[in-house]
């Protein structure tokens, strides 16, 4: 039997092939044997996979698979992914008081990429803060800019095709800020310091979805927050809070957008590089203009001087829930800016649609869609923030938040600025197509924004007052070159211009915004590379500015006027003195009118003739400000080296003296505010007057500081000493002319001597304010240049605070702030022996608070 069986076995080999076997002997037959348990192993995996999401609840798969099952979100993704680019956003969904997030409202974009180390994957934040211009360099950043890992999941399965598999629910319920809806342009963030708790066990994951190139994940986030005001005291504790929140993720392209140089003469916002050269030059900035990716789908055609369309629109979707009246304004405002566009070649450009109904990929909460969104809360704002390819500066998506407030504080622009020309606005209700018109110009601002426009605050400047009173030349330009500036309605405009055709509105766009937006957009063909397109836009510039006035920027000056009183908020005209005139006449006539106006079944509980009240008060104080930011102002010049202008100019002394002693006018002349007919019937008490003065009084105090600041930088300045001589001689004038003070003089008085103890820092005092010292740090800012360092652009406002080397730090010292308390001092002791007895302890109780501040 053992024979037999043997005698089959060799019969058995000798009729296999012999071919491979003489060569590699039986090592195919091992090899075929190893494929077979490789298939099986497989098969075992696939088996693995398919019963590890059994029960899973949804999958969703795009350019990556997500997977919800029970209650956990898994990520699958392939090898290709691994390393790629992408940002990170989050969305307010819903949320259970909007005082403290706007549904719409988006958190910052964070850089991500996923990595692969063994058995895990990492989510890690990238920076692009550094730019090389070399291979070597950038191999050299690579290593110190690995990435920090957010995230660290371990490989819980491997795909059907290799992919892997991981959990990311500890991430998306870790309470992250990131995912916070306590965003800052929330009604309470603006007034209150908010202090917030996650609370892990009340959230969730809600909901799942993944597309060709991008992927969300909706969740439902439970915090408690406590609220303190700017005095530290308890406004709420542990106050419960739900959000749904919807963070995505979306694929940047492979090769970023070719970037244009930013020029400070521009008004456009930037991304900021730290560019690393190879040459023996040090690290230096560079600042890349943020703008949407606009290419003409005909480049031949589009050469050829035709019109065609983008390779992309830039398209805005429009809130369904939007006030039905509102919308065809909203869309017609983001629409219009089409007509810019197509002066420079591109149709259809910039494009409004409502919500779609019958597209299952579109998710307003999705960052990848820009969207228009309503916050039906009681704040009168608007805003247009955008976010970018932080590798190109390429704008990637915005949005546009429209307060319902918007309405109420429109309604008080128009009432102060133009009632006395308008009748229609001398109403609560102002007529549905005026109040259109005005929704149409703040969607048309904030859409410039999203475009990357930044403010221009000197595009009403160059109009002449005069114009605005012209019908012709107010229809031609209305009230500002530039739709970016903060000139609101016609407050020029004197009663019966109107009937003569004098426009009262903003323009739709101006001069300098299709200037910008030709710029920014239109393309550079014969560039070779960005040092060559850099020095083409420059020129651009540069010639335009020989050409005319209105394509001059005007930066906006954040905390206040800085320098340039040329760019000013809410200001109108060429000439400040003559635009103050003509708007406190008109203030003082509608104050004379408006509580009869008003209808009484409008207003029965004379809320909103209160309203318009505070309005005018604030007005007026929007006036004086814009007179007394010229005493001890600069003009200053975006340049370029080879430009030929000065970058700094006094303001003419003659004309500084003249704004001044209007300004001291302007506090002589408030009694106007306090109109009996008026304050006899709302329900306040005390003198609006007072409230005024006193405004208006820290604002000329300050002023000997400014002429120091700007001391010396050419021979027609108003001295910082003149300057001294002139505010100590009018807030004393009554004290120097032996005369009896009244209660707002002796106020005045001891609020001077307040500020002057606070600015020196003898003392804190209760008026605040910052010291002399403080006054000259401002934060430092960087040069822009050319990346070959051949344009050499010198920045001097256009992308972040004034350089503290072109501060003029001046004279003013403690002792000087001491010389004029001491010359108070001894001038109210030389006049108490004949005060009057309400006088004298006045001047005692003053000079005690010098005596014990020195």
């Amino acid at each position: 039997m053992k024979n037999r069986l043997l005698l089959i076995t060799l019969l058995f080999l000798s009729l296999a092939p012999l071919s491979d076997a003489s060569q590699k002997g039986i090592w195919p037959f091992r090899k075929k044997a190893k494929t077979a348990v490789e298939q099986k192993d497989s098969t075992r995996k696939e088996d693995k996979y398919e019963k590890f999401f059994r029960k899973e609840s949804k999958k969703q798969e795009g350019f990556l698979t997500v997977h919800l099952k029970e209650g956990k979100v898994y990520f699958e993704i392939d090898d290709s992914l691994l390393g790629r680019d992408l940002v990170m956003g989050t969305t307010i969904r819903s949320i259970s008081d909007n005082e403290n997030g706007v549904v719409g409202a988006k958190n910052e974009l964070t850089s991500i990429t996923f990595t692969k180390a063994d058995s895990t994957i990492q989510l890690r934040e990238l920076s692009y803060d550094c730019l090389p211009d070399t291979r070597l360099m950038q191999e050299a950043l690579s290593r110190s800019h690995t990435g920090t890992i957010l995230a660290n999941m371990p490989i819980v399965q491997r795909g059907p095709d290799s992919t892997y598999v991981f959990d990311m629910t500890g991430f998306f319920l870790s309470g992250h800020e990131r995912f916070s809806p306590f965003l800052d342009i929330s009604a309470n963030k603006s007034m209150y310091n908010v202090k917030e708790s996650f609370k892990k066990s009340l959230s969730f994951i809600e909901d799942v979805k993944a597309f060709e190139d991008n992927a969300s994940v909706t969740m439902s986030l439970s915090y408690t927050y406590s609220m303190t005001d700017i005095e530290g005291r308890e406004v709420r504790k542990n106050v419960p809070l739900t959000a749904e929140m919807t963070c995505s993720m979306l694929l940047l392209p492979e090769e970023p957008y070719h970037p244009r140089v930013a020029d400070p003469r521009i008004g456009y916002f930037w991304t900021c590089r730290q560019l690393f050269g190879s040459q023996t030059e040090s690290s230096r900035p560079v600042y890349l203009t943020n703008r949407w990716r606009l290419e003409p789908s005909d480049t031949a055609a589009f050469r050829r001087g035709e019109k065609v369309e983008p390779v992309k629109p830039i398209v805005f979707y429009v809130d369904s829930t939007f006030p039905d009246w509102w919308k065809p304004y909203v869309r017609n405002a983001v629409n219009q800016w089409s007509k810019v566009f197509e002066e420079i070649g591109f149709r259809n450009a910039v494009q409004a649609k409502d919500f779609p109904d019958d597209d299952p990929e579109f998710d307003p909460d999705n960052i990848k869609y820009s969207c228009i969104r309503y916050a039906p809360v009681g704040i009168q704002n608007a805003m247009g923030p955008s976010w970018v390819d932080p590798r190109s500066g390429e704008i990637i998506t915005a949005s546009v938040y429209v307060y319902h407030d918007i309405i109420r504080l429109l309604t008080d622009w128009m009432f102060v600025q133009t009632a006395q020309a308008d009748d229609q606005v001398r109403t609560r209700y102002i007529p549905q197509e005026l109040m259109g018109d005005a929704i149409e110009y703040v969607i048309r601002h904030e859409v410039g924004h999203t475009l990357g426009l930044m403010h221009n605050m000197s595009g009403s400047y160059v109009i002449p007052v005069e114009d605005l009173r012209d019908p012709e030349a107010s229809h031609r330009h209305g009230t500002t070159t530039s739709i970016m500036d903060y000139a609101r309605f016609n407050y020029v405009a004197q009663p019966g211009d109107k009937e003569r055709g004098v426009k009262l509105t903003p323009p739709e766009f101006g001069a300098y915004d299709r200037w910008a937006i030709r710029w920014g957009y239109q393309p550079v063909f014969d560039a070779d590379n960005l040092q060559d397109e850099a020095r083409i836009t420059s020129g651009w510039i540069t010639d335009s500015l020989t050409r005319a006035p209105y394509y001059r920027y005007g930066i906006q000056q954040v905390y206040g006027i800085l320098f340039d009183p040329r760019c000013q908020v809410e200001d109108l005209g060429d000439d400040v003195l003559k635009a103050t005139r003509y708007g406190v006449s008109n203030l003082k006539y509608i104050m004379e009118n408006f509580m009869d106006w008003i209808a009484d079944e409008d207003d029965p509980e004379c809320e909103f003739r209160q309203e318009i009240l505070t309005a005018i008060l604030n007005q007026y104080l929007r006036y004086y400000t814009h007179v007394i930011n010229n005493v001890g102002g600069l003009y200053r010049n975006e340049v370029i080296a080879g430009d030929g202008n000065r970058r700094f100019e006094n303001i003419p002394g003659d004309r500084q003296r003249e704004l001044l002693d209007y300004a001291f006018q302007m506090m002589e002349d408030v009694g106007w505010l306090d109109n009996p007919a008026v304050l006899g019937r709302l329900p306040m008490v005390g003198k609006p007057s007072s409230a005024v003065r006193r405004a208006m009084e820290s604002r000329f105090f300050n002023v000997p500081f400014l002429c120091d600041k700007s001391d010396g930088i050419s021979t027609e300045e108003f001295s910082t000493a003149e300057s001294l001589d002139a505010v100590f001689g009018y807030v004393w004038k009554p004290t120097l002319q032996g005369r009896k003070l009244s209660a707002e003089q002796r106020t005045m008085e001891k609020n001077y001597i307040d500020h002057m103890i606070a600015m020196a820092g003898f003392r804190k005092s209760a008026s605040g304010g910052k010291s002399f010292v403080d006054l000259h740090q401002e934060r430092s800012c960087c040069m822009l240049e050319d990346l070959q360092g051949e344009i050499a652009y010198s920045e001097i406002s256009g992308f972040e605070w004034l350089p503290r080397s072109v501060m003029n730090l001046g004279d003013f010292s403690a002792s000087s702030v001491y010389a004029v308390l001491k010359r108070a001092m001894d001038l109210m002791k030389s006049r108490k022996a004949s005060a009057s007895s309400e006088d004298k302890a006045h001047y005692e109780l003053m000079i005690k608070k010098i005596e014990f501040a020195l």
